[in-house]
């Protein structure tokens, strides 16, 4: 699955390369007519799940890697990409 985000400031294309959490990303942008682009390439062996990571800070009395603020804005973009698949049109987010 390829997932393509773009925006006025730069964009990301994340493919999916072997199903789970097995993924390349890149993240790219352009500055003053110059571009740059970053790839990412990430394993699942080293992604613990969400469930595993928020009882380990709890038990570990420790913040968790993810707030849930930041969960919030997640679940605010993904909406926006599916109002954006289903209608045809850009859905913009505005960040609080």
């Amino acid at each position: 699955m390829t997932t393509n985000l773009y925006g006025d400031r730069g964009g990301l294309v994340h493919r999916n390369t072997a199903g789970g959490y097995d993924f390349t990303a890149e993240i790219f942008t352009d500055e003053d007519g110059d571009q740059f682009s970053k790839r990412l390439d990430w394993r699942s062996g080293s992604t613990p799940s969400s469930y595993h990571e928020f009882v380990n800070s709890i038990l570990e009395q420790r913040a968790p890697m993810a707030t849930g603020e930041q969960g919030i804005k997640v679940m605010k973009i993904l909406e926006g990409i599916y109002k954006s698949a289903s209608s045809g049109r850009e859905i913009r987010y505005r960040q609080a």
